[in-house]
């Protein structure tokens, strides 16, 4: 059977006439829903914090005592938070020791979005240590590594920026750091 081929009204016979009403709430409603859409995206992520949650697993080598670990924020602007001590932090619990757990709160400054965070920044410092003849740059074993923004109403767990279980490349292991290795930089998640 042939196809019926529609015929469209020249728009010089179109000018004027209603367009029925379906039409234009279905497109009033799309715009609506597109926009509040937008919107709930950009309250969730326009979040602002001045503490992090961290929890970091040792693997099997320790972090020798007098040594330090850090951690920064990255920004989108190429910008960076002050580093924060890790080790010498009394918000932080936990032991430093071979397959230890550490746990804290840490301040961070004002952070105005956490969209704005581009990355995490951990580093080792090793040094040997004053006074003892005998040390060497101490090595230190991140098996994991979980950041979150404690933003207002997210809870004691925070809004995650970094959680090494999800990430494939660190899901097992973080980094080793070594006097060659100082520091690991990872994505916002």
């Amino acid at each position: 059977m042939p196809k019926k081929s529609k015929t469209r009204m020249p728009k010089s016979e179109r000018v004027g006439k209603p367009i029925p009403i379906f039409i234009i709430m279905k497109n009033v409603l799309f715009a609506i829903g597109f926009f509040l859409m937008c919107a709930t995206a950009n309250r969730i992520q326009a979040q602002e914090f001045e503490l992090i949650h961290i929890v970091l697993t040792t693997g099997g080598d320790d972090l020798r005592g007098g040594n330090s670990a850090y951690i920064s924020l990255n920004f989108l602007d190429g910008t960076s938070s002050d580093e924060i001590s890790i080790t010498d932090n009394t918000s932080v619990s936990g032991s430093f020791g071979n397959n230890g757990m550490i746990v804290g709160d840490l301040v961070v400054g004002d952070v105005e979005d956490l969209s704005n965070v581009k990355s995490i920044t951990i580093r080792h410092d090793g040094s040997p240590r004053k006074g003892q003849p005998f040390d060497t740059y101490d090595n230190w074993d991140l098996k994991a590594i979980r950041v979150s923004a404690l933003t207002d109403g997210s809870g004691s767990r925070g809004v995650n920026i970094y959680n090494s279980r999800n990430d494939p490349d660190h899901r097992n292991f973080v980094d080793r750091f070594t006097g060659d290795v100082r520091t690991v930089t990872l994505l916002k998640q």
